[in-house]
């Protein structure tokens, strides 16, 4: 006999064969109007376990092995049963009526628990057992399992007592429960905790860099660190892969949130395009965007450290400003602050403003001793080159350790020039020697 896809089947006009035809058609018909006339009331809703490991939801209503995503209870190899998963469906529920779930991969026979039990709670303390699978067939996976009763509750409780596989592993995927009166609960987004559904969505994407990003002046973005994007609503999370990429005028970097749960994705290249609805896609998160051929931007809700110039055009301003503190490396290193750039070069702190790269704080010390001695009333110190405009000179000297020195000038007069200190020291008596030690503070 041929199956149609409803799950009816064709038959000759034979009585043996009608009799058997027409007893399936009305279980596949019972099983067809259960479904269509409930609603899954679990879908995409939280479950805990006592043991296994829960990944990603259990509630999904979607999974694929082959494409490593969806969520499932994994009861591994050599778990001791009984083992319990619970499914919160957030709200009491009347009149719960059945439920039905997969393996891994969903449609694998094997994978499934081969004794199991379902109950069912109003608040999470008192059960109900509503389904025993004790003593019957292999569960067929995606099978409609009625309940013994109808329940008015919001906790759904499964039991598995022991697994198919010999090794006691087993999996529960797409887990559904159904119920016909479930107030088109459905229908409020901020009841659904997918992954990356909209409750968790509104309350706001978490992103961390666990390295890195950096700009080199020329137009390249580099992930040094995979990126972290968290969803803190659902508990889950996924990486984006490290990489560099190139970010022309207008160019943006994203990702497509997957359906269900994965390790980690590619960061993608888009280009935006003036009234063509570049972003128009439900699972986009945008990581950055090039304004221009000018600054990239970040996602605001990316954490990271901002290394580089950000800009294409800084390249070029810090060629032109080589000398002294200035050069072309400061903007492959440089942070950015309230809209001014900061660097680090040959282990001196500088900043940008727009006018050039200028540096920050103490430059260099110099320090040094010298001495006058009648008849002599003065004396050119050679210095390294130094900015005048920005240094500070001091004196010390030994002019009065002798009392008789009264007659002599007041003190060291002492000139600093951007390549000696000149110093004066007039009307020393005969035979005395002035000692005198210098310090000169260069900023930067």
């Amino acid at each position: 006999m041929a199956q149609l896809p409803s799950g009816l089947k064709t038959f000759e006009p034979s009585d043996i064969v009608r009799r058997a035809a027409q007893n399936e058609n009305i279980e596949a018909l019972d099983r067809f109007v259960v479904k269509t006339s409930s609603a899954n009331v679990a879908k995409n809703k939280r479950a805990a376990a006592t043991g296994g490991v829960l990944i990603g939801l259990p509630t999904a209503p979607w999974s694929s092995a082959a494409a490593g995503e969806g969520g499932r209870w994994a009861l591994p190899a050599g778990s001791v049963y009984p083992l319990s998963l619970t499914v919160d469906l957030g709200l009491p529920c009347a009149k719960l009526e059945g439920i039905s779930f997969g393996g891994w991969p969903v449609q694998s026979a094997a994978s499934l628990p081969k004794d199991f039990i379902v109950e069912a709670s109003p608040n999470g303390t008192d059960w109900i057992k509503t389904y025993d699978h004790a003593g019957k067939p292999a569960y067929s996976p995606l099978s409609y399992l009625p309940f013994s009763a109808n329940a008015d509750c919001r906790y759904v409780r499964l039991t598995v007592k022991a697994a198919a596989a010999a090794d006691g592993s087993a999996s529960v995927s797409c887990l559904s429960v159904f119920s016909s009166s479930h107030g088109n609960r459905d229908l409020d987004p901020l009841d659904d905790e997918r992954g990356w559904g909209l409750n968790a969505r509104l309350q706001g994407l978490v992103v961390m860099s666990e390295g890195g990003i950096v700009d080199d002046g020329a137009g390249k973005v580099t992930l040094d660190g995979t990126l972290i994007v968290m969803n803190p609503a659902s508990g889950s999370y996924i990486r984006v892969s490290r990489g560099t990429f190139t970010l022309g005028a207008w160019d943006y970097l994203y990702i497509d949130l997957p359906f269900g749960t994965a390790g980690e994705i590619a960061a993608q290249k888009g280009v935006y395009l003036e009234n063509g609805r570049p972003y128009d896609h439900r699972n986009r998160l945008v990581l950055a965007q090039r304004n221009g051929v000018g600054l990239v931007h970040f996602n605001f809700a990316i954490t990271s450290r901002l290394a580089g110039s950000n800009t294409l055009a800084q390249r070029a301003l810090t060629a032109d400003y080589a000398a002294g503190a200035g050069n072309a490396t400061s903007a492959a290193n440089a942070d950015k602050v309230d809209g001014i750039h900061f660097s680090a070069a040959g282990g001196k702190l500088q900043y940008n403003d727009g006018t050039g790269w200028k540096g920050v704080g103490i430059k260099q010390v110099l320090r040094g001793e010298t001495s006058i001695a009648n008849p002599s009333d003065s004396v050119n110190v050679p210095i390294p080159w130094i900015d005048r405009s920005k240094s500070f000179l001091q004196v010390t000297s030994t002019l009065y350790q002798v009392k008789s020195d009264a007659g002599t000038s007041s003190g060291v007069y002492a000139v600093l020039f951007s390549e000696r200190i000149y110093l004066f020291a007039g009307g020393l008596p005969a035979g005395r020697t002035v000692f005198i030690s210098w310090e000169v503070i260069e900023y930067a």
